[in-house]
């Protein structure tokens, strides 16, 4: 196995770019952050030494021909993790699909792994066809660490015949998420990509996808903050993340007054009826109920 140096990303995608790593919170993503500096290998080099994984072979799809036009920021990674959620601006990890279930130290961005080398690291890997999206496989990467000290969930999406990039990947301890495998199904009428994972007791690490001929769409959830922000009045604010039914395109809350305790809230509840138009999310309706505290209006067209 080829090894980086102490600080050092090993960086093993094709053309060996340095991505501009942010392990950030969220609200810091777009702001100035520390790069840490990045090492090429050869890519025969990639792979570290065998440890035990199971690996389903797929066969290949034909994929669209709009395929060669492909747009870059579509196939970015995109992490959650201890350290915040962030996007990885221009991160992308292409590679054929056995090599997403080698060696998590090659997908360990937060250093959580504590171990003093490869031959200490126990790990469990299961891979898990999802279905495909517009002609494009999908696939689940999960990855054990030492009966639990670090669970990492991949995603990854069919780019080209022989070439898969992980879009999506969550790294936490067992002991502090509460892992959840992601699906693939249809919502409006077209395919929709959704991980939801339980954080604790009031929050989750969650994304999701649509898709056009072009591969995966990333869907944003900062409408849902800047309607909420419209509806409410001043003083008022929702806290964590009550309930997100993609499935049913809604989003519940019961809402606080500002300074209230938790388990105080008086403020209301709040509705938003969402929809995807033109591969984006949208709020369709909205409804604040001032007076209802604990069970939120149902969603409605």
């Amino acid at each position: 196995m080829v090894s980086a140096p102490p600080g050092v990303i090993l960086n093993t995608v094709p053309g060996c770019t340095p991505p501009p790593y942010r392990f950030v919170p969220w609200k810091f993503a777009f702001g100035e952050a520390s790069v840490p500096n990045v090492v090429c290998y050869p890519q025969s080099h990639a792979h570290a030494s065998a440890v035990f994984f199971t690996v389903l072979i797929l066969g290949h799809t034909a994929l669209p021909a709009a395929a060669q036009s492909q747009q870059p920021s579509r196939w970015e990674l995109y992490t959650q993790s201890g350290s915040g959620r962030r996007p990885d601006s221009g991160h992308e990890v292409c590679r054929p699909l056995d090599y997403f279930s080698g060696s998590p130290l090659l997908f360990d961005y937060e250093h959580a792994i504590n171990s003093t080398g490869p031959k200490h690291v126990r790990i469990s890997t299961k891979v898990t066809p999802l279905g495909q999206a517009e002609g494009r496989r999908v696939v689940q990467v999960m990855q054990t660490v030492n009966d639990g000290e670090v669970v990492m969930k991949r995603l990854l999406v069919q780019r080209s015949e022989q070439t898969y990039c992980a879009i999506y990947q969550l790294e936490f301890s067992a002991d502090e998420v509460e892992f959840s495998p992601a699906t693939l199904a249809p919502v409006e009428g077209q395919p929709m990509l959704m991980t939801r994972d339980r954080n604790g007791r009031h929050s989750w690490n969650e994304a999701y996808w649509v898709f056009d001929a072009d591969g995966p769409i990333l869907l944003d959830l900062r409408v849902i903050d800047t309607a909420i922000h419209t509806l409410l009045p001043p003083d008022h604010e929702v806290r964590w993340d009550y309930d997100l039914n993609m499935d049913s395109m809604c989003y519940q809350s019961i809402v606080w007054k500002t300074g209230e305790c938790n388990a105080c809230a008086s403020g209301g509840s709040v509705t938003l009826k969402l929809g995807i138009r033109d591969h984006r999310l949208v709020v369709v309706n909205k409804f604040y109920d001032s007076k209802q505290k604990t069970n939120p209006a149902p969603c409605s067209n």
